[in-house]
């Protein structure tokens, strides 16, 4: 174990790593040309990483979503959510509480329901939900006239062409997640 340890901080920690070889019993050579440690393919569990990627990616969007509306970072806001539990880091992390204790839904972010209650000014959080559904509609209209236009895809690089229509499905994706 110290062995395959040493080997991975290796590049980091160089001339700490080699001291520390230099008194393995077993040590052959420097550290240096040591072999780097190999995952073991049966390891691996697709199904755990799927779950955590998208724990992480529903993190992601209720933070993103306590920007966007303003929510005080200290905040612990009340939320449903429809199918699954997510794991605990989520609720953790996004400073959501998903045991459904709350007044009405106030918006919907996925499969989570958030929920009405002192931390949170629905009024507020509407009001700034809805200049964001107007600055990307905007975005939207913008990206489908450029796109629209054949004199600038005909002349424009296809790298900028394709950069446009990614910029214009992001628009088009967080419009449809704020419905």
């Amino acid at each position: 174990m110290l062995e395959r340890v040493l080997a991975l901080l290796h590049p980091t920690m160089p001339f700490v790593t080699e001291e520390i070889w230099s008194f393995h019993p077993s040590r052959h050579g420097h550290l240096v040309v040591h072999p780097f440690p190999v995952a073991e393919q049966a390891r691996f569990d697709d199904a755990a990483e799927a779950d955590i990627e998208g724990g992480i990616g529903l993190t992601q969007r209720l933070r993103a979503w306590r920007d966007l509306a303003g929510v005080p970072v200290g905040a612990q806001l009340a939320a449903l959510i429809d199918g699954v539990e997510p794991p605990e880091f989520v609720g953790r992390l996004s400073r959501f509480q998903f045991d459904g204790v709350g007044a009405e839904p106030v918006a919907s972010i996925g499969p989570v329901r958030v929920l009405a209650s002192d931390q949170l000014d629905a009024a507020a959080v509407s009001e700034r939900l809805d200049r964001r559904r107007e600055e990307l509609r905007a975005e939207v209209e913008r990206g489908e006239r450029k796109l629209g236009n054949e004199g600038f895809v005909a002349k424009a690089p296809s790298a900028v062409v394709e950069e446009e229509r990614g910029k214009l499905e992001r628009y088009r994706a967080e419009l449809a997640e704020l419905g």
